[in-house]
């Protein structure tokens, strides 16, 4: 007879299983609406084939770029988007297994689903981006580093920062958390193997940007990003509505009352242990990158990992909040509330205007779902379109 863990192991692979079906049943549509993907295919594709390389868009994704370009032209987007829904779905497992020493079963089982079907983290693990690659890099390294393989640790945080050089603060972060973690616990052998694992980590992500470097002339122009020339109130703005519907308008509302209901009540904050000082600190530090680079909502995913487990903490572990947040969750998927009607440049790619107006729309992942079955009863793109989306110079989101 199977012991009690056994069992619960049984049914959070079974959970995985589910969530790697479901994203890639999503991926099975195309590879994607997001136009980066396109050029990194091209990109990918032209340093299989010619050995030639030049970024999709600064500063470079040189891993996944590679990967997807190889896999594209081995199996379409069914290849690229089997590999993102097997990543997407190992991310939510690692993190289960990472997140169970704080929390009990119910509650690390709610908080895996409240991330795992978030629709921006739904359409990443369902498309053949690059934003599922680092997070999934990201959370090897994290578990390497866990069990006390720096070296391994390394490399695969080389690898996460390939895929997103803009997670470069989480993952410092995390090195500042367990360099003081094995410092307080007066290991010395362990806190030299980590300081000396953290320029190897360095170095392997340099390694990847070197084909940024050449391919921008032997310099270090490949260090920039593309931006709209936006004022600080433009700035703040997107900062905040970004953050906001990252998890939604209700769920915000949600959260941001549960907090402050519960802080009242309780009044008495406790003793904040180490680890979510850590996750604050994570928190704050990734924002600010974001206030000055406001650009897609995806580039806050990795904030997911962090922010629902201390909301979750902050709640009390109030199990019935938790429920009615993944409610909300699962919702916004399908039915999105808008506060805000955007006057958008369709030259720029971006909104000009907002005014107040109430409405119900599409939900996020419903409106992506549609968007891509639109594009799949359409004939395929040329490789005359695909370059020109690659080189930035069209809007098309076709399938290839």
């Amino acid at each position: 007879m199977r012991s009690f863990s056994e069992k619960h192991i049984s049914w959070a692979c079974l959970g995985v299983i589910a969530l790697f079906g479901s994203y890639y049943t999503i991926g099975l549509f195309g590879y994607g609406n997001d136009v980066d993907t396109y050029a990194m295919i091209r990109q990918g594709q032209e340093l299989v084939s010619s050995y030639k390389y030049y970024p999709s868009r600064p500063p470079g994704y040189f891993v996944p770029e590679l990967i997807i370009g190889f896999t594209s032209m081995v199996g379409g987007h069914f290849l690229t988007n089997l590999l993102s829904a097997l990543m997407g779905a190992t991310n939510i497992y690692i993190f289960y297994k990472f997140i169970k020493r704080y929390f009990n079963e119910k509650h690390s089982v709610l908080i895996c689903l409240i991330v795992a079907l978030n629709p921006y983290y739904i359409i990443a693990a369902s498309s053949s981006m690059d934003y599922i690659y680092s997070i999934f890099f990201g959370l090897c390294g994290l578990c390497f580093l866990d069990r006390c393989k720096y070296f391994l640790g390394a490399i695969f945080f080389g690898l996460s920062l390939s895929a997103r050089l803009s997670n470069s603060l989480i993952v410092f972060a995390i090195y500042v958390g367990y360099l003081i973690a094995n410092l307080k616990n007066g290991d010395i052998k362990a806190l030299a193997k980590l300081a000396a694992s953290i320029p190897l980590a360095m170095i392997i992500m340099a390694a990847f940007y070197v084909p940024s470097y050449f391919a921008f002339g032997n310099s270090f122009k490949f260090l920039s990003y593309g931006i709209g020339d936006w004022d600080y109130f433009g700035h703040f703005a997107r900062f905040v509505y970004k953050n906001v519907y990252l998890l939604g308008f209700l769920s915000s509302i949600f959260i941001l009352a549960s907090v402050i209901y519960i802080s009242l009540k309780e009044r008495k904050i406790g003793e904040i242990s180490f680890e979510v000082k850590l996750g604050i600190f994570i928190l704050i530090i990734h924002e600010l990158l974001f206030f000055k680079v406001p650009i897609e909502i995806s580039y806050l995913l990795p904030i997911l990992f962090v922010l629902v487990p201390l909301w979750v903490i902050i709640i009390r572990k109030k199990i019935v909040l938790i429920i009615i947040l993944l409610v909300l969750t699962i919702s916004y998927n399908f039915v999105k509330v808008d506060v805000l009607t955007f006057e958008r440049d369709y030259v720029r790619l971006e909104a000009v205007d907002a005014n107040t107006n109430i409405s119900i729309n599409t939900g996020v992942l419903l409106d992506d779902i549609i968007k891509r079955w639109c594009f799949w009863v359409v004939p395929k793109l040329t490789e005359g379109d695909l370059y020109i989306v690659s080189k930035g110079k069209a809007a098309t989101k076709q399938q290839q």
